[in-house]
């Protein structure tokens, strides 16, 4: 995943290494990645990310960041 790797930097860099990793991708025909999911986990925080590259008219990202005290 190209495109995952704009989130996942400043994450990383700001946070460290996550405890935990799950990704999921679309691979387009020309078998590049067209849309992605990750999933973090540090314990005290989880992070949702989603990429996109498809053109598709009325899409809505969400972005949530869930900290536990």
């Amino acid at each position: 995943m190209d495109i995952g790797v704009y989130c996942i930097h400043p994450l990383v860099k700001l946070f460290g290494m996550p405890k935990s990793i799950w990704a999921n991708s679309v691979i387009l025909e020309n078998g590049v990645d067209g849309a992605g999911t990750i999933m973090v986990n540090y314990g005290n925080m989880q992070g949702n990310f989603y990429t996109l590259k498809l053109p598709i008219l009325n899409y809505q990202v969400k972005f949530k960041v869930r900290r536990d005290a």
